[in-house]
């Protein structure tokens, strides 16, 4: 999979149209967004007659905020990113709470750049913990790896893992870029479009003693997303081509 995720971002980044200005500089921004979880082995795993029964669905749109930053130099955009992200559900049986947050290091390339408007394609890798809360509304109790759940109560579950991400983003300034030499600066909104990818790298365990659910899958989740950014930067406008 990884390798088709690869694929799929440098053939994107090599159709490009390199028609920009170079420039040096940076920006930042906060972003909020929804993006669809998609995690079928946590939807499978809580979905037995035992827990939460078939009419849990976690495979759903959930809503998430961060923020991040790239320097530009050239064409060649590097920086970073963080963010959290919940989705939520409850049956008649209980209540499952879904929670990532993570962190990537991202690699970009402005494919077009115009008077007042950048986009670019991009794509991170890093690391992300997930936590998943249980809670048991029937009366009787729920059995979680070699826990007992009891009635009213809840678990808290953790997991670790690597995280993928590509998108595209479209970014339009407050001033406007002009000839060789001069240097502009203000506010920048935008919007990004892209995925995630969460693979887990170890069984789920027990937030409060450690103890591992070997008898759940591990942690996997893909999630298409769309969010808005809000910040500010300035550049350099250095040549044309």
């Amino acid at each position: 999979m990884k390798k088709y995720f690869l694929a799929i971002v440098f053939s994107a980044i090599s159709l490009c149209q390199t028609n920009a200005q170079n420039l040096r500089g940076g920006f930042g921004h906060a972003y909020f967004g929804t993006a669809m979880n998609i995690s079928p082995e946590i939807q499978n795993d809580l979905s037995t007659s035992s827990l939460l029964g078939s009419d849990l669905q976690l495979n759903r749109l959930g809503v998430f905020g961060g923020g991040g930053g790239y320097g530009v130099f050239g064409r060649l955009l590097l920086g970073g990113s963080g963010l959290g992200y919940r989705v939520a559900d409850a049956t008649s049986q209980g209540q499952a709470t879904l929670s990532l947050g993570g962190g990537f290091v991202n690699l970009g390339y402005i494919a077009t750049l115009r008077e007042n408007v950048m986009t670019f394609p991009y794509i991170g890798i890093g690391g992300k913990g997930m936590n998943l809360r249980v809670k048991n509304d029937t009366d009787q109790p729920f059995l979680i790896g070699n826990r007992s759940v009891a009635p009213g109560r809840e678990l808290k579950l953790n997991s670790g893992g690597i995280s993928f991400e590509a998108g595209y983003a479209v970014k339009v300034f407050t001033f406007f870029l002009n000839e060789p030499g001069s240097r502009h600066h203000g506010f920048i909104v935008g919007l990004q479009a892209g995925t995630y990818i969460f693979a887990g790298l170890e069984d789920w365990h027990i937030e409060s003693s450690q103890d591992m659910v070997p008898s759940f899958s591990k942690a996997y989740s893909f999630s298409p997303y769309i969010r808005l950014t809000i910040g500010g930067g300035g550049f350099k406008v250095l040549d044309q081509n």
